[in-house]
């Protein structure tokens, strides 16, 4: 089984096959392991915290260090395994 990184490069690779960094605008990724969850919180008058989560894959620039994140959802159950 392929693992995580090499499914979401691949998968990037089919979308975006170009990629730069847009900050030193090379195309010299890596993918940290992993997924990364960010919650959503909403406070409510009541004082509840509400909200949704965004699962994401983490691509770092091996020359500059910046680091995008991706929303895995965008590619339906092909990561679902890893959630």
């Amino acid at each position: 089984m392929e693992s995580f990184q090499d499914r979401l490069i691949a998968a990037l690779q089919d979308r975006i096959p170009n990629s730069r960094c847009p900050l030193c605008q090379q195309s010299d990724w890596e993918v940290a392991p992993g997924t990364y969850l960010f919650r959503q919180h909403i406070h409510t008058p009541g004082g509840e915290s509400i909200g949704n989560a965004l699962p994401s894959g983490a691509l770092v620039c091996k020359v500059c260090g910046n680091t995008q994140f991706v929303n895995l959802l965008v590619y339906g159950d092909a990561f679902k395994g890893d959630l």
